[in-house]
């Protein structure tokens, strides 16, 4: 089974953009990836230091395996979940 690891900044910036709501949201994808058809393993971490130095005017950022997403939004991100899980 694949293993999707999902990094969501938790900078001051970020959190004040959603990112704890985009946490939030990969999460509960794990909870219904049966019903989406999807094989794979999704863990989910908060960290800072994700993306540029100064990203205040992208945030809130978050990676999928690696892959930096900018203005990360919830459908944005789970949309890259799905088609890695394939």
């Amino acid at each position: 089974m694949k293993t999707i690891d999902v990094k969501v900044c938790a900078c001051t910036t970020c959190v004040m953009n959603g990112s704890m709501f985009l946490a939030n949201s990969i999460e509960g994808l794990s909870k219904v990836k049966a019903k989406l058809g999807i094989d794979a393993d999704i863990t989910v971490e908060m960290c800072k230091g994700i993306g540029p130095d100064n990203h205040s005017d992208v945030a809130p950022v978050a990676s999928v395996n690696g892959e930096v997403i900018e203005k990360a939004k919830s459908e944005i991100v789970m949309e890259k979940i799905v088609d890695l899980s394939k």
